[in-house]
């Protein structure tokens, strides 16, 4: 849990050692995303990511974001942009801290370095909320541009965690490169979250943990596959299993997305 102080203005940024080296290990967290309608299944777990475009419109789906930071649960909040639906940085903040989430995913736009850049600065020169509450998000649409995003990032801008897209599984070594570059140092070290899984999320999470400091991933798998009534397994990264996108409106059986939480989290820990 976080307060809600604003820090103070800087304009030279030295990026300490993040935790994410105090993380190293074979697991990686899972924050499960759900509609409100299956979101007590996810009252026990630790580690969260909420969709800020649904907090300002679903009163339930926003207390009980309330509720669990109340628990004392890790939160992220989304920015809208990868669900094509991206909010003002202003009304990001404001969702994030009426729930006091601990981090919110700064404004990006999809593929797009030079864009993501200009917001990002545009976000350290407003300076709502604390550098250690902000998670970048390096975008382009080749790596050369994602790499020169990422290293922009680092000189103008001050946050704490990257959040790598999962739309870079479209090019050349996926996420795998990603991870790689950074594992260099280059840029200084930060928390690692993966925004997304891009296809078969059981195979996803078992490649992408294996680099030790992946802090988490977020997916809305659990429920997506529930509701066309798919029961995962921890065994399903060895087979073709069809990608499903998660329906805000679709219903799901609830013993399926509770089983399909508990297969990701066995999947994350290495179980």
């Amino acid at each position: 849990m976080v307060s809600d102080t604003t820090a103070n203005s800087a304009t030279a940024f030295e990026h300490p050692d993040h935790s994410y080296m105090e993380e190293r290990g074979t697991t990686v967290k899972i924050a499960n995303i759900s509609p409100p309608e299956h979101i007590n299944t996810l009252r026990r777990r630790g580690y969260h990511m909420a969709l800020a475009q649904y907090l300002g419109r679903q009163p339930a789906y926003l207390d009980m974001y309330k509720q669990l930071n109340r628990m004392g649960m890790f939160i992220i909040v989304d920015n809208g942009a990868a669900e094509g639906v991206p909010m003002e940085w202003h009304d990001v903040v404001t969702f994030a801290n009426l729930i006091h989430a601990d981090e919110v995913v700064m404004s990006d736009t999809m593929k797009d370095g030079p864009k993501t850049l200009e917001l990002a600065k545009s976000i350290q020169a407003e300076n709502l909320i604390s550098p250690n509450r902000r998670m970048a998000v390096p975008q382009g649409s080749t790596w050369e541009e994602w790499e020169e995003c990422l290293q922009l990032l680092t000189m103008y801008c001050d946050f704490t965690s990257i959040g790598i897209p999962k739309h870079l599984e479209g090019l050349e070594g996926g996420r795998v490169h990603a991870l790689e570059h950074i594992m260099t140092g280059e840029y200084g070290y930060f928390n690692i979250h993966l925004l997304g899984c891009h296809g078969n999320p059981i195979r996803e999470i078992k490649t992408l943990k294996r680099f030790g400091f992946v802090r988490g991933i977020d997916t809305g798998a659990a429920v997506a596959y529930a509701q066309h009534g798919i029961l995962l397994n921890e065994h399903d990264d060895e087979v073709v299993l069809e990608h499903k996108s998660l329906s805000w409106d679709m219903p799901a059986d609830a013993e399926i997305v509770l089983q399909n939480i508990f297969t990701l989290e066995q999947v994350s820990n290495g179980l």
